[in-house]
């Protein structure tokens, strides 16, 4: 299943490039200008970073630190980028596991669980978000960046393997008593 969705990656990234090219407009001035309190004057074709109100080297470095959130936060909007861009879940069912891949380029995790404990497969709503709960020795949850439609059609389709599982499972434990 993609979470590709042309609106949200098409807004997503406008406001991830204005926000992670001012950021780092002002990141730029201010270790230029770092740099030029620590060596001297820099050459004549690098701009003149004057900051007011931060004359010394540890000034500087203070508002370098208060800048480090808006970093935090154009990390942030950068990984959502890549999540709805080339974002992908994929659950693998095999007899000894499942695994519940979820991520997009280099941000990417797998959730796992052995099939032979899953006890529930349940929906919940955080917030606005639907997601997918199932319960097999720990709690997995995942299905947070699908649209809707999406989440509930996994959710069905994790259900009807799950139901058929348990009356395969069934069908042989009548058998084996038959024989018996």
């Amino acid at each position: 299943i993609s979470y590709h969705d042309s609106e949200r990656v098409f807004l997503g990234l406008v406001f991830a490039l204005f926000w992670n090219l001012a950021t780092l407009l002002f990141i730029t001035i201010l270790m230029l200008a770092i740099i030029q309190q620590m060596v001297g004057p820099l050459p004549s074709w690098v701009p003149n970073p004057e900051i007011k109100g931060a004359e010394n080297l540890i000034d500087k470095c203070c508002v370098l630190l208060f800048l480090s959130p808006l970093v935090a936060i154009s990390a942030y909007l950068t990984w959502t980028v890549i999540i709805f861009w080339d974002g992908k879940m994929t659950i693998k069912i095999e007899p000894e596991r499942v695994l519940v891949f979820t991520g997009g380029g280099i941000f990417s995790w797998t959730q796992y669980f052995d099939p032979g404990r899953l006890t529930c497969i349940s929906m919940s709503r955080i917030q606005r978000e639907r997601l997918i709960d199932i319960q097999a020795g720990k709690t997995i949850r995942f299905g947070a960046m699908l649209t809707e439609d999406r989440t509930v059609w996994i959710y069905v389709m994790l259900r009807k393997i799950y139901e058929e599982k348990l009356v395969n499972s069934r069908r042989v434990f009548v058998n084996d008593a038959r024989l018996l």
